[in-house]
């Protein structure tokens, strides 16, 4: 009935895993789980132990393919009706996380989205940038989430049946670690796909240090910028691209780019200290989405 679905990269995923199988197995469903290893460098050995778990399997790729591809392969190799994709940094808010899925699925059921959490205990100093975006812009209440289904929609966890999957793959043309959620739910969107919302979260655990995250962040500012280009996103589709079609239509982008000259690095600064401002945040990727550096620029 159930395929569970998970893609790491450099993670002792081994913990979730047996988390997972304990819940399914109280479960009484048929069910597999199936780990593919996105050419990691780290936990190999730990991580081959899940194929003695049973139901099952740990598969390691020769390469480094990406979010979508990844996922898209887990789902070709998936046999169930049901696809439950789970990142591999998660931690099950509760006992009773497979359960409240399995009694959310119906004959109508196309996709469901869980949510997303962070931990309250704050991390360290070098990652509060993550931790603080995390807690104030993706973990957002379901009621909330319902309002926007598809552009509140994660893929870090949730669950999908196979036929619908097979309409609606992820983007695989779409580069790494940027906007492959947002495409693959208006996507889903534009075929008439519904996407429901319920209360049943995932704390995020794998938080990047604030530097990390900041180059991450504006990696995906110029993707963004890339798929408005390409008509694959629509302005009002993110935050960012919103606020930087506004500054075009009111023709402010030269003052923006030279405000960004002139505070790159007291932002940055203020970005990667044990305070950082989220309103500097957006900020600096909104200058970044206009900046174009001189290619002899450092």
């Amino acid at each position: 009935m159930l395929s569970i679905l998970i893609p790491v990269y450099n993670y002792k995923v081994i913990p979730l895993v047996e988390e997972i199988h304990t819940q399914v197995s109280s479960c009484n469903i048929t069910f597999e789980i199936i780990v593919f290893d996105d050419g990691s460098h780290q936990y190999l050995e730990e991580n081959l132990s899940i194929n003695s778990i049973s139901s099952s399997r740990f598969k390691k790729l020769s390469k480094n393919v990406g979010r979508s591809v990844i996922r898209n392969a887990l789902a070709a190799e998936a046999k169930y009706e049901f696809l439950l994709f789970l990142d591999a940094d998660i931690e099950p808010v509760s006992e009773l996380f497979i359960k409240k899925y399995l009694d959310s699925i119906n004959s109508d059921t196309e996709i469901i989205s869980g949510g997303l959490l962070y931990k309250n205990t704050k991390p360290t100093k070098e990652q509060i940038l993550r931790w603080k975006y995390g807690h104030l812009k993706e973990s957002v209440p379901v009621e909330k989430r319902k309002k926007k289904p598809y552009l509140s929609f994660l893929s870090s966890n949730f669950l999908i049946r196979k036929s619908i999957f097979d309409k609606n793959r992820f983007n695989e043309e779409i580069l790494n670690l940027a906007c492959e959620d947002t495409i693959f739910a208006l996507d889903a969107k534009s075929k008439k796909i519904r996407i429901e919302h319920i209360d049943n979260p995932v704390f995020h655990l794998g938080l990047e240090t604030s530097s990390v995250f900041l180059k991450k962040s504006l990696d995906s500012v110029e993707v963004r910028r890339s798929l408005i280009h390409k008509n694959l996103l629509k302005p009002k589709d993110t935050r960012i691209t919103h606020l930087a079609h506004i500054v075009k239509k009111i023709r402010l982008q030269g003052l923006i780019i030279i405000i960004h000259t002139l505070t790159k690095k007291i932002f940055v600064k203020n970005l990667i200290s044990n305070n950082p401002s989220l309103l500097i945040f957006d900020l600096f990727r909104l200058g970044h989405y206009f900046y174009r550096p001189k290619e002899n620029e450092s």
